[in-house]
C-alpha cells in the first residue's frame, strides 16, 4: 500500500501529541462535495507538510510566517469530496525547536479508514483557505488490505511486549500464552474452515513452496513467505496402514525439527510410515507445522512445555503405527535407519526394543547402545571412537538404548505403561522402559546397521549444574532410578575398567568361527552351511566371533548379513600379516571353535579342543570345574578355565580341521 510516512523529529513533544485528543473524521461534518478546487481570496504566505497519509491517519502541520499566532484550517479530500476539515493548533515540540512560531501549528485525523472508501484511492490536504496543497499532497492510495494489517501487527506488538519483557518467570507468561494458544486454534480453525469452501485460494505446495491465501496482509504474507523461502513445503508420502508412527517431540528449534523431517525423506524408507509431530508450547516457526508439513504427518500440539516425557506419551497416544519409533527433535537419519530397525523386530521376535548407533556430528561414535553401572549412571558404548570399529558394527543386547532414537512395539509400550512420568520433565525415561521391557520379558539391543546423526545437547544444553539448565534433571532422575532399581543395579561394576566386560553383560558363551572369507549364502552351499551354523549358535546364546583366515575385505551385502545378526566380524584393518592375531578373537577365550577351512589362521596356542559331531566344531575341554568368570560364563560343557591358565592350552603345531570344500564335511573317527 502506497503511503507517505515521513520521518520527521518530533523531539520531546510527540508524546504529548499522540496523547492529546484528535478529532475523529467519522465524527466531523462532512460538507457538500466541492474538491480541492482554489478558492477566491487574499493569496497567504502559508507553509506545511504532510508527515503521515495512510488509511489509519492523517497529520503535519502549517503556519503563516506573517501571521505566525494565526491558526489555519486544512481540509482533507477524497477525490473530488470533502471529508474533514481540522484546526491546525496542536503543539508540535520539533517545530518549535526549529524556530517555526510558537509550536503550535500541528494537525492530526486519526480513524480516516472508516471513512475512506476500501479501493484505489486520491487523498488531498489542503489549506482551507486558497485550496493550497501542503506539500505530500496529493497521494495516491492502493486498494485496502485487510486481516493482520502492519497497523494491527505493530499495536499488538505494544500491547505483548512490555508483559514479555516485564516477566519475572514463567507464571507470568502463563495467561497471555494460554490466550495466543487459544486464539491461534481459532485461526487455523477458521482458515480451514474457509479453505474448504470452493473458489477460495488456500495454502497449497506449488513448486516446493507455500502459496498462501490473499486474504492476509502484505506483512502477513511476507513473513509466511520468508518462512515458505527458508522451509520449502516437505510432502510425506501417505499409505492407509502405516507400519512405524515416528515420534518427534519438539519445543521450539523449528530450524533442527525441519532437518530431521527432511532426512526421513532422504532416507527413503521403504516401510509405511507416519510422522507424528508433538508441538510441546513452540513459540517459533513450530507453530507453522502443519502448513510445512504435509502428507503423512499430524501434529499434536500442548497448551504449555510439558518436556520430552509426557511430549512422547502423547504422540504414542496419537499414533496408529504397530512400531512406534521415538526420534529427537535434533536427529538425522541415514539410509535404511529406518528399515534397519524393523528388520530387526522381524528377523528376531524377542526383541522388545531396538535402537540405533548414534553418531556425532564430527563423524565420530557417540554411542552404540548404553551401559548402566551400579550407581545408575549411564556410559556411552564407544563414545569418541571409530563408529566403524567391528565392536561398535554388530547387533548385541544392551543394558539400554537412548530415547533419540528408539524403537518398540505399540502394544508393548502400553503393555508397560509407557513413559514413566516418575522422570518428568526429561531423562532416565528411557533408561527405565528399557529395565521395564527386560523384566518383561523380551530383550533389549542396539542394530548398529541404523545409522542416525545426532545433535548432542542442541536442544537442551550440556550442563548439568547450571541454574535452570534442563539437563539439570539428569542428575535428579538418576536418583529416582537407583532407588527403584537398585535390587538389579546391586551386583554391577562402577569402574571405567570394566566396561570391556559391562558392554557383553549378558554374553555367558562364546564362539570363534574362522573360515577363508565372509560367507556368500546366495552363490555357494559350502556359505549356506556356516552361515546356518552360525546362525544356530546365535540362538543358542553364544557370542559368535567371525575371523576371515584369507579374503578379509569387507565385502556388501555379506558382511552387513553378519552384523546384522549379531556376529562380530575381524575384518582387514584388525588382523596383522594375513593372520588372526592373539588379542583379535582369542580362541582360547571360546566355548566353541570352528577352524572352517581356514588355512594356517591359528595363533600358535589355542585351546585343547574335543571334537564334537557336528563337523569342524570344537569344545574346549575344561581342565578343572570353576566358576564363570564376569562376561565368560561356563559353556556347554559347564566349566571353565577363568584364568586361561596352562592347563587348558597345549602348543598347536600346525592348522587344525583343514577342509577342502567350504562346506563342513564329515570327519572320520569323532568319539560319540
Amino acid at each position: 500500500m502506497a503511503e507517505n510516512n515521513a520521518a520527521a523529529d518530533q523531539g520531546p513533544g510527540a508524546a504529548a501529541l499522540e496523547a492529546a485528543p484528535a478529532p475523529d473524521a467519522a465524527a466531523l461534518p462532512l460538507p457538500p462535495s466541492g474538491g480541492p478546487v482554489a478558492a477566491p481570496g487574499p493569496e497567504i504566505s502559508a507553509l506545511g507538510h504532510i508527515d503521515i497519509i495512510n488509511r489509519t491517519t492523517i497529520s503535519g502541520w502549517t503556519w503563516d510566517p506573517a501571521d505566525p499566532d494565526a491558526t489555519l484550517q486544512v481540509e482533507i479530500y477524497e477525490n473530488d469530496a470533502l471529508l474533514a476539515r481540522v484546526e491546525s493548533g496542536q503543539f508540535r515540540a520539533d517545530l518549535a525547536r526549529a524556530g517555526i512560531g510558537t509550536g503550535y501549528y500541528g494537525f492530526a485525523v486519526h480513524g480516516v479508514g472508516n471513512v475512506i472508501s476500501p479501493g484505489p484511492t486520491c487523498i488531498s490536504v489542503v489549506l482551507a483557505h486558497g485550496r493550497k496543497h501542503l506539500r505530500g499532497s496529493p497521494l495516491l492510495l492502493d486498494a485496502a488490505e485487510v486481516g493482520f494489517s502492519p497497523q494491527l501487527r505493530r499495536r499488538l506488538d505494544l500491547m505483548v511486549g512490555p508483559i514479555i519483557e516485564g516477566a519475572g518467570g514463567a507464571d507470568d507468561l502463563e495467561e497471555l500464552y494460554d490466550f495466543l494458544q487459544t486464539r491461534l486454534k481459532d485461526v487455523v480453525a477458521a482458515r480451514t474452515a474457509l479453505a474448504a469452501q470452493p473458489g477460495d485460494d488456500v495454502a497449497v505446495p506449488i513448486g516446493g513452496k507455500a502459496a498462501f491465501a490473499p486474504i492476509w496482509s502484505a506483512e502477513a504474507r511476507r513473513f509466511l513467505g520468508e518462512v515458505a523461502d527458508k522451509y520449502p513445503v516437505l510432502e510425506i508420502p501417505a499409505d492407509a496402514a502405516p507400519r512405524v508412527s515416528i515420534i518427534i517431540p519438539c519445543h521450539n528449534n523449528f530450524e533442527l525439527t525441519y532437518r530431521c523431517v527432511e532426512s526421513i525423506l532422504v532416507s527413503a524408507p521403504d516401510t509405511p510410515f507416519e510422522i507424528v509431530l508433538v508441538d510441546d508450547g513452540s513459540l517459533d516457526e513450530t507453530m507453522l507445522a502443519g502448513l510445512l508439513f504435509v502428507g503423512a504427518v499430524r501434529v499434536v500440539r500442548n497448551a504449555s512445555a510439558l518436556g520430552f516425557l509426557r511430549a512422547a506419551n502423547a504422540g504414542a497416544a496419537a499414533a496408529a503405527g504397530e512400531l512406534l519409533l521415538f526420534l529427537n527433535n535434533d536427529t538425522e537419519l541415514r539410509k535404511g535407519a529406518l528399515d534397519e530397525l524393523v528388520r530387526s523386530f522381524e528377523e528376531l521376535p524377542d526383541i522388545g526394543v531396538a535402537g540405533s548407533k548414534l553418531i556425532n556430528t564430527d563423524g565420530t561414535l557417540q554411542e552404540s547402545g548404553g551401559i548402566i553401572q551400579s550407581l545408575g549412571n549411564g556410559l556411552n558404548w564407544g563414545f569418541g571412537g571409530n563408529p566403524a570399529d567391528p565392536k561398535y558394527c554388530y547387533l548385541r543386547d544392551v543394558d539400554y538404548v537412548s530415547g533419540a532414537s528408539l524403537m518398540i512395539p505399540r502394544a508393548l509400550f502400553e503393555a508397560v505403561h509407557g513413559f514413566d512420568e516418575t522422570y518428568v520433565p526429561a531423562y532416565y525415561e528411557d533408561t527405565d522402559l528399557c529395565f521395564k521391557v527386560r523384566e518383561a520379558g523380551r530383550r533389549v539391543v542396539v542394530q548398529p546397521l541404523s545409522e542416525v546423526v545426532h545433535h548432542g545437547g542442541a536442544t537442551s544444553g550440556t550442563s548439568v549444574t547450571a541454574a535452570g539448565a534442563p539437563k539439570r534433571y539428569q542428575a535428579v532422575n538418576q536418583r529416582k532410578f537407583l532407588r527403584k532399581w537398585n535390587r538389579v543395579l546391586a551386583e554391577r561394576h562402577n569402574a571405567a575398567a570394566f566396561l570391556e566386560l559391562d558392554a557383553e553383560r549378558t554374553v555367558t558363551r562364546r564362539a570363534v568361527f574362522i573360515d577363508v572369507t565372509v560367507p556368500t549364502p546366495d552363490r555357494d552351499a559350502g556359505s549356506t552351511v556356516a552361515w546356518s551354523h552360525m546362525r544356530l549358535l546365535r540362538q543358542l546364546g553364544y557370542k559368535v566371533s567371525f575371523i576371515p583366515a584369507d579374503n578379509m575385505a569387507n565385502i556388501p551385502p555379506y558382511t552387513a548379513d553378519l552384523h546384522r545378526g549379531g556376529v562380530l566380524l575381524r575384518p582387514a584393518h584388525q588382523q596383522r600379516g594375513g593372520r588372526v592375531p592373539a588379542d583379535a578373537c582369542d580362541p582360547a577365550a571360546a566355548d566353541l571353535f570352528s577352524p572352517h577351512q581356514q588355512r594356517g589362521a591359528l595363533p600358535a596356542a589355542r585351546p585343547q579342543v574335543l571334537p564334537l559331531r557336528t563337523p569342524g566344531v570344537f569344545r574346549r575341554r575344561p581342565a578343572f570345574p570353576a566358576a564363570a568368570a564376569p562376561g565368560r560364563g561356563g559353556g556347554p560343557a559347564g566349566s571353565q578355565d577363568p584364568g586361561g591358565g596352562a592347563g587348558t592350552r597345549r602348543a598347536g603345531s600346525g592348522a587344525a580341521g583343514r577342509l577342502r570344500h567350504r562346506a563342513f564335511r564329515p570327519r572320520g573317527g569323532h568319539p560319540a
